[in-house]
């Protein structure tokens, strides 16, 4: 399994679509076997929703990410843990441990809301009221 982390000077990035590198896990189980910083040269998430496909990524975690992003990237078949903080590191070894807090239903994009949408909301959350 690899995981990527939206990566900024040890910590999560909180924007993956301004992100300049990444760190990839590479794990066996529920141990990491080696790790590495990727710098991406690409920008926006289409470009970024490649660039981990071809690393061959299966989970990404990070802070800010759009519903546009988040729906590449499930195209390429990697699973998305938004709206993390933190420590990349402790962060990939909650992820193998089944620990990670993070919220999917997380975005940054508030375009093409109604009125009435507006107040599913909450401080950048999309609240399903299903």
């Amino acid at each position: 399994m690899i995981i990527a982390v939206a990566y900024d000077n040890g910590k999560v990035n909180q924007n993956f679509t301004q992100t300049n590198s990444f760190k990839l896990y590479y794990a066996a189980d529920t141990v990491i076997v080696a790790t590495e910083i990727v710098a991406t040269y690409s920008k926006g998430y289409s470009a970024l929703a490649n660039f981990l496909s071809n690393k061959r990524v299966d989970n990404l975690i990070c802070g800010g990410i759009g519903f546009n992003a988040q729906d590449q990237l499930a195209k390429n078949e990697i699973k998305v843990y938004p709206a993390c903080s933190g420590d990349s590191d402790e962060a990939a070894m909650l992820l193998l441990a089944g620990k990670l807090k993070y919220n999917p239903k997380y975005t940054t994009e508030f375009e093409n809301l109604n009125e009435n949408s507006a107040n599913d909301i909450i401080l950048g959350v999309k609240v399903d009221n299903k």
